[in-house]
């Protein structure tokens, strides 16, 4: 804005400035990164990683990352370049920015304020409203965020303006405060759960406006911030940002579950060293001109974005180098973790979930079966079909993405629609007179006390005692509800869970046509020893089919045997898996079967 008041702006030159500051360090840690990635990361991982290297030289990994990622997933925690979506977002809005600010200081300063207040505040109820449609867009995308940017375009237009509203001392002090315990009840009160961005995020946004707009040395926020400490951990942030998220991601990726908190410490000891490294011998090189010419910083930038373009490009149309990385055998076991081909189209999810009875039947026929339950339900419900196709008996599959058992309550919050669909599901199965038998599957163990991903070998324990009971009924009441309306009811458990995909573990597999071992027994019976403590309250009439029973012995559970692999990521059982599984389903010989 001090070039544009003095006539002197010039677009080029305002990207140069972003490159100088921008992708020196950037490209270091991208160069550090993917050596360790073709070390590392299994095929499947490592095609996602070059699609990122990809979308981060067009500047839009946050697109990439909304079509395929959830921000605040365990699966998240592995991904060694999403944090690069804030730096998609940032510089979607400087292509823009400057360009309008331009625009408007030619024309009408006066209503420059004016229009980037009303964009503010548009961007803002878009955000709210579009948190309710789809939550990850509004985390991900320029138009949900463009609003956090603009506010601090609006502090350095007025700042001037607001200081002298609020000249005293006192008032600066408390305005600074008030900033600062917001950001504070912001990093210690928000959780994964908080809907963010939207009303939410203007917690930690007005707390930074205050600090940013009234806080100064005369302050008490001010003189801290002004610290020599503090102002070092500030010129290194933006490279311990870059660093951080591959160094945690690959640590954890090489081992199996979350990494002891000795080594926790150790990784962000060296965060901090390879910050302070990377701003004291690139960064700070990188802005002058007397190191690099302004042609020689496009040069680079345009050396390193071809590198990179080609690297990840590469990557993505060989599958992550899969030839390269893995022999014949490896693949041939990988090709087997297939999941349903019918998942797509017949596993309900979200609130568009459509009517219950347009569920899926497969291969024509009468559908005296029905199979009911959470996606651990989908490939059991493909495997079970084909079991009975022989005899012309159809499968009518009704499953719901992540839906814990709700029948009888009205949930809130991400599983809203999960309650609903259970009760509409569950009366459409009871009333079909045809439906005479139900096979009902759930994750059951991770519904009771959540997910075992990133915390393994650590047993979950993350749902609360009187939310686990309400869901153990609801899980009972749905087998009595099908037992009191006449159907046959046969109950599978959950399978074994595996400590990490099954692409990873077949990959680090010496002998993956052999047996790739999965979870111990121990862990195993301690993960559900809850279930199996409260069977006596299924129904007597249910018939129970226990996987554990077949892909486990007294020591160990399997992942893959003989050239199979039993799931297609480290807890859904693959078709091949569910195919183990329903061969025990038909050896009840229920009528339909």
């Amino acid at each position: 804005m001090t070039e544009l008041a003095e006539g002197r702006f010039n677009l080029i030159a305002f990207y140069e400035r972003r490159a100088r500051r921008i992708l020196p360090a950037l490209f270091l840690v991208l160069a550090a990164s993917a050596p360790l990635a073709w070390w590392l990361l299994s095929p499947r991982d490592l095609k996602d990683f070059s699609q990122g290297l990809v979308a981060i030289v067009f500047s839009v990994s946050n697109v990439l990352f909304w079509l395929k990622s959830d921000y605040f997933s365990r699966a998240a925690e592995y991904n060694a370049l999403l944090h690069t979506w804030s730096l998609g977002v940032e510089e979607q809005f400087y292509i823009f920015f400057p360009l309008i600010l331009a625009f408007f200081w030619s024309v009408s300063r006066r209503s420059l304020v004016y229009c980037l207040a009303a964009a503010a505040l548009g961007s803002l109820l878009l955000a709210q409203y579009w948190l309710l449609r789809d939550p990850m867009g509004a985390f991900f995308l320029l138009p949900f965020r463009a609003w956090e940017l603009l506010g601090g375009a609006l502090a350095a237009l007025t700042a001037h303006k607001w200081r002298e509203a609020f000249s005293s001392r006192w008032g600066r002090e408390v305005l600074t405060m008030v900033g600062m315990l917001l950001l504070l009840g912001a990093v210690t009160l928000f959780r994964r759960t908080t809907p963010f961005p939207g009303g939410w995020a203007l917690v930690p946004v007005c707390g930074t406006l205050l600090i940013i707009l009234f806080a100064d040395r005369h302050t008490l926020v001010g003189s801290v911030l002004c610290a020599k400490p503090v102002v070092w951990v500030g010129l290194v942030s933006y490279s311990a940002y870059l660093w951080h998220v591959p160094i945690f991601s690959l640590t954890r990726y090489a081992g199996t579950g979350e990494p002891h908190v000795t080594v926790m410490l150790f990784l962000c000891f060296a965060t901090i060293l390879l910050a302070w490294a990377t701003w004291r011998f690139v960064e700070v090189p990188f802005r002058s001109k007397s190191f690099v010419q302004s042609s020689g910083i496009f040069k680079f930038a345009g050396a390193g974005f071809v590198l990179f373009f080609v690297f990840g490009f590469a990557g993505h149309l060989s599958g992550g180098f899969e030839r390269l990385k893995l022999t014949d055998e490896h693949r041939k076991v990988l090709a087997t973790a297939a999941s349903s081909p019918m998942r797509k189209k017949c596993h309900a999810e979200g609130a568009d979930f459509g009517p219950v009875g347009d569920a899926c039947k497969y291969h024509g026929g009468l559908a005296q079966t029905a199979v009911f339950g959470d996606s651990h339900a989908v490939e059991l419900a493909y495997a079970l079909a084909d079991a009975l196709r022989a005899k012309d008996l159809a499968i009518a599959h009704f499953s719901f993405s992540g839906c814990v058992p709700a029948l009888g309550r009205s949930l809130t919050g991400e599983l809203v629609h999960c309650s609903v669909w259970t009760k509409q599901a569950v009366d459409y199965i009871a009333s079909q007179q045809e439906i005479t038998n139900v096979v009902v599957s759930y994750r059951i163990h991770a519904a009771l006390f959540g997910d075992h991903e990133g915390i393994y070998p650590a047993i979950p324990d993350a749902v609360g005692e009187s939310e686990r009971a309400l869901r153990w009924k609801s899980y009972v009441a749905a087998l009595q509800v099908f037992l009191d309306h006449g159907k046959n009811v046969v109950l599978v458990l959950q399978a074994p869970e595996l400590p990490k995909r099954i692409d990873e573990m077949i990959m680090r597999s010496r002998e993956p046509l052999a047996v790739v071992s999965g979870i111990s027994r121990e862990w195993w019976d301690l993960r559900t020893r809850y279930v199996r403590e409260h069977l006596s309250d299924i129904p007597a009439a249910v018939k129970i089919v226990d996987p554990t029973a077949l892909f486990c012995d007294a020591l160990r559970c399997v992942a893959a045997d003989d050239g199979q692999a039993f799931y297609f990521d480290d807890d859904h059982p693959s078709v091949a898996g569910a195919r183990v599984i329903a061969t025990e389903v038909v050896r009840f010989d229920l009528p339909g079967f």
